[in-house]
């Protein structure tokens, strides 16, 4: 995972249980924060994604990118060719593995209520 990659915007997508657990990467309380840091400095972390596209961490990061992009003018469809920068995770061996990783790269910087956490469980 090591190996930084350049994807199109357009071939990621927001993982399901992140919005479920943390809610749109929009709605966050540093959203505005992390969005403004992006327009001034540039993406300074990869995405970490697996190989389909899905984001595993970055959701955040991803639509702050995004947000700037169209600031600057660029149509959604300018948007999707776009290319960011990616860490691609290996796939886990089971879905339980990819929501633990999901929940361990994402709650450490957000407080979460037991209700969003037990969300996660109601598969």
């Amino acid at each position: 995972m090591d190996k930084i990659e350049q994807r199109k915007i357009g071939s990621l997508r927001l993982h399901p249980d992140n919005v479920k657990i943390f809610g749109l990467p929009t709605e966050e309380p540093n959203y505005e924060e992390i969005r403004e840091d992006v327009r001034k400095r540039g993406l300074q972390e990869p995405l970490i994604i697996l190989n389909d596209g899905t984001i595993l961490s970055g959701h955040i990061r991803y639509a702050s990118v995004c947000w700037v992009l169209e600031q600057n003018g660029l149509s959604r469809a300018g948007i999707e060719e776009e290319l960011i920068a990616v860490r691609v995770h290996p796939d886990f061996a089971s879905k339980e593995e990819e929501l633990e990783y999901l929940m361990d790269a994402n709650d450490k910087r957000r407080q979460l209520d037991p209700r969003r956490i037990a969300l996660v469980f109601e598969k």
